[in-house]
């Protein structure tokens, strides 16, 4: 209203024209509001349920990851990496179009938290490389998949996990009092064990959680 009066004032009189002009003004702004209004909650919603989708993908292919470390369960066709390659574009795409009608967009959070998790896709498919390399069942294995089970409960739920960080450097601790491997087979084994939890120390490192805007 104060714009519309120094438009008045600027012209130095009210005619039939300034006031359908400034008529016009008010509704555009009016329109625009219910605009922005209509779209950010449509918006919003789609960012949450692509979130849901990311977060409890990621826990099934830890728990599939797990299952074969741990129990040799090799009955996995591996469908949720593509599920969940799609959802983090799906995700991307959302947060960029979201970020640009907001005026921080550098502190956009699910921008943030989608980088963070094409992050942890990455780390997941190293892991899954270093897991084909090992043999099933090992003592060391069943440690670091029930490791992993757990990761996958909080990563579904969207707690932080970088939490877990001490007790994954509990169990690589634990594996420097093992004996020395005494064939190629045990080293083999030993050092995708040890590349396994490396990029699990990163995948905890990389993590950011999202719990909605404010």
């Amino acid at each position: 209203s104060s714009v519309i009066m120094l438009h008045i004032f600027a012209f130095r009189q009210v005619t039939g024209p300034i006031v359908k002009n400034e008529l016009l003004l008010i509704l555009v702004g009016i329109g625009t509001a219910l605009l922005v209004n209509a779209y950010m909650p449509g918006m919003k919603k789609k960012i949450l349920r692509i979130h849901t989708t990311i977060q409890h993908t990621m826990a099934d292919i830890l728990k599939e990851l797990a299952a074969y470390i741990r129990d040799g369960r090799a009955d996995w066709d591996g469908k949720e990496m593509l599920v969940l390659a799609e959802a983090l574009k799906e995700a991307s795409a959302l947060a960029v179009m979201d970020s640009e009608n907001r005026l921080r967009r550098e502190h956009h959070p699910f921008l943030v938290y989608c980088e963070s998790k094409k992050q942890q896709y990455e780390l997941l498919e190293r892991m899954l490389t270093a897991a084909s390399r090992m043999d099933t069942g090992l003592e060391q294995g069943r440690r670091i998949g029930n490791f992993m089970l757990e990761l996958a409960e909080r990563v579904r739920a969207g707690e932080e996990i970088h939490t877990q960080a001490e007790k994954l450097r509990g169990i690589r601790e634990y594996h420097k009092t093992l004996p020395m491997p005494t064939n190629r087979a045990e080293f083999e084994n030993r050092e995708a064990l040890f590349t396994l939890v490396n990029e699990l120390e990163l995948f905890l490192q990389k993590d950011q959680t999202f719990h909605g805007f404010a």
